[in-house]
């Protein structure tokens, strides 16, 4: 399954502009950054920087370091260049994260720095890319993350209040010739020079300069164009990935469009990075996202189901953040939006044909098993939204991949004055008829549906002591998806797996399924094969639900009955 940080960034808010505006192209930020000789590999891999900002109506500027340090984050470190006009505070950047500025006249302050620690292709991995704001380079191809190489301007006025800047210009310095530049949400207008509508939206924004491919997806009014740059296999490219993706995203555009209503994005982009897969993790992905584009890291084997999902989870984002209702700390519910996303990534590509019906299954018994386990509490908002969704789904007639639930979708963009609560949300769904009585979060297990119709197959609810999740081996720590140890007598063993052998794909139901076998293309002594292994290993402690295809052959394995509220008449047989 896709790592938690698959989530949408948010953007900062309007300006409160006190002194200043935007309106005059001199009054507005301007950014040089120079791109240094990425395809010579003496050069060092170092960024320069140089703000232009306009001071009037301007009392003082603090210019801080916005980027995330974690013991898996390499850190990004900055060297102040040069200062004009403004005395420059004690502070230190490194040390403090920021640094203070106070102008001495109107004229712009121009603030120059440096930005190093950049990442190496070969040191690039899920790890880094959850913890770091990172710049990656290789050769002529670069990948920059705003927050990584911006630093972040935040200005008072002569009253000592706050306000955010409006227009910035940045301009590229260095780009080789006919090396094309990607900036998702910003407006180029000339060659090497784009427009933002507010600085904030660029320091939250990707840049990607280089030898990407691109390859765009036009569909019904909708354009979205897959840009791929594989960093693990010596420059080739993986077809398959990009190619799928950028149809994919075209086509969910004009679906959404067509279910929920139109949201007014036409142009979508996403960048496909292939990261080296070290330190044991394999088939693996995470990703961020913007209003207009994002960014998604996958590990070398992942098969083509998990990028999918997570581009599909971050284009339902963009019908959810501001439709659903008004954001309010003290009363949004996150896990509505999380589940929605969830749960039509799901339903779209099912849809599309990108997934089988029973995927559907696969995700609830994983939500159903990691809250009543704990095994990944981080999970808790995606589990408990997607099992909500599921529920109201289920009860428009039985089936959760009928369109109904849209109308209950578009039923709650038109409260959207009031903000998405848990309150709002079954409220909503009891106007509706999709619901009756009270729910709290404890209740929801209790409240799904004994059976699920999902295309021609049906599920049916039980709950009983399962089998623990496992495959029974150790991936090497320095080399992808090589297996370093094979657990005596596990399921990778009693399959004839051998340390050494190299993994090329594993297709899961999803981490922790224990109903659906993982296939497995792997090398062992030169030869190329395909097993498959049903992950399970000794029995567990704890009773749990799930929704099964058969009940007499999964007794063969597992403990398990029907929940009592499910239990058919006694004159009835268990099927």
């Amino acid at each position: 399954m896709m790592r938690p940080r698959s989530i949408l960034l948010p953007l900062l808010c309007a300006l409160t502009l006190s002194g200043f505006s935007p309106a005059s192209a001199d009054d507005r930020v301007k950014i040089e950054l120079t791109i240094p000789d990425t395809a010579t590999p003496a050069a060092p891999w170092a960024y320069q920087v140089r703000y232009t900002i306009p001071a009037l109506g301007m009392a003082s500027l603090d210019v801080r370091d916005m980027s995330r340090r974690t013991p898996d984050c390499p850190g990004v470190a900055y060297e102040i260049v040069s200062v004009a006009n403004a005395d420059l505070s004690p502070l230190d950047l490194q040390r403090d994260g920021r640094i203070g500025l106070v102008p001495r006249s109107a004229d712009p302050v121009e603030i120059t720095y440096r930005v190093s620690a950049v990442l190496a292709p070969g040191e690039v991995t899920i790890n880094n890319v959850l913890a770091c704001n990172v710049i990656i380079t290789d050769g002529g191809n670069a990948f920059i993350d705003g927050q990584a190489v911006f630093l972040a301007p935040r200005p008072l006025d002569e009253q000592g209040a706050p306000f955010r800047f409006g227009a910035t210009e940045l301009r590229l310095v260095g780009l080789p010739d006919g090396a094309p530049a990607i900036l998702p949400g910003a407006a180029e207008v000339s060659p090497g020079v784009w427009q933002v509508d507010h600085f904030d939206e660029l320091r939250f924004s990707y840049l990607a300069t280089g030898g990407w491919s691109g390859r765009p997806n036009r569909a019904d009014g909708s354009e979205a164009v897959t840009y791929s740059w594989s960093l693990g296999r010596d420059g080739a490219e993986d077809e398959a990935v990009p190619l799928a993706v950028s149809d994919l995203a075209g086509r969910m555009l004009d679906h959404l469009e067509t279910a929920w209503g139109e949201v007014g994005i036409t142009d979508y982009a996403v960048l496909l990075i292939e990261t080296s897969g070290r330190h044991g993790d394999f088939a693996n992905l995470t990703g961020t996202a913007r209003q207009d584009a994002q960014v998604m890291f996958y590990s070398p084997g992942a098969e083509l189901r998990l990028p999918l999902l997570g581009v599909a989870h971050e284009i339902a984002h963009l019908w959810a953040p501001g439709r659903l209702g008004v954001p309010d700390p003290d009363a949004t519910s996150n896990w509505i939006g999380e589940g929605l996303a969830d749960f039509t990534a799901y339903r779209v590509l099912i849809a599309l044909g990108a997934l089988e019906p029973g995927a559907l299954q696969d995700r609830a018994n994983i939500a159903l098993q990691n809250r009543q386990l704990g095994h990944t509490p981080e999970l808790e908002v995606y589990d408990y939204g997607f099992l909500a969704w599921l529920y109201l789904a289920a009860q428009t007639d039985g089936d959760p991949l009928a369109p109904a639930i849209d109308d209950f979708v578009r039923e709650l963009m038109r409260g959207n004055a009031a903000p998405i609560s848990a309150a709002r949300f079954w409220s909503t769904a009891s106007h509706l008829g999709l619901f009756r009585g009270e729910m709290g979060a404890p209740a929801l297990e209790q409240r799904l549906p004994c059976r699920l119709s999902l295309g021609e197959a049906e599920y049916a609810l039980v709950e009983g002591v399962w089998p623990q999740y496992g495959i029974g081996w150790t991936l090497s720590d320095e080399l992808a998806g090589v297996i370093a140890e094979v657990e005596a007598d596990g399921p990778a063993a009693r399959a004839g797996f051998q340390a050494g052998d190299r993994i090329l794909t594993l297709q899961t139901g999803g981490f922790g399924n224990i109903h659906r076998p993982v296939r497995i293309e792997f090398i062992s002594g030169g030869e190329h094969q395909i097993r498959s292994i049903l992950p399970r290993r000794e029995m567990g402690a704890q009773s749990y639900l799930q929704y099964v295809a058969d009940i007499p052959a999964t007794r063969l394995w597992a403990d398990i009955a029907p929940p009592v509220r499910c239990q058919p008449l006694a004159n009835q047989a268990v099927r």
